[in-house]
């Protein structure tokens, strides 16, 4: 995947035994099935913020210190550049769920 369609930074979601790992050129993280399909995995690098979520969400928003921030959402997972980032929204069938992030 490209964020925001930055070809230059490319990010890869890997599928493991109870988990998925977000990977990219400076480093990544793991975390739980279950954080994934509660939205709960979020991974953030520099003014990056990425993550994955459930079908149901359909919206990201992210809240910086320069105001909110659509992100797209491709195939369950999203990126953003928000310099200062404080808060993940996601927004979908189930309803809206703001996570803070920090």
């Amino acid at each position: 995947m490209h964020p925001n369609g930055d070809i230059s930074t490319t990010w890869y979601v890997i599928a493991g035994s109870g988990g998925l790992c977000l990977a990219m050129q400076d480093g990544g993280g793991c975390n739980s099935t279950a954080n994934a399909l509660a939205g709960k995995f979020v991974f953030s690098s520099g003014n990056e913020v990425i993550g994955v979520v459930p079908n149901a969400v359909t919206s990201v928003s992210v809240t910086g210190t320069s105001g909110i921030v659509t992100a797209k959402v491709v195939d369950n997972v999203y990126a953003a550049t928000v310099p200062g980032f404080s808060a993940v929204t996601l927004s979908g069938a189930d309803g809206t769920q703001t996570l803070p992030l920090g």
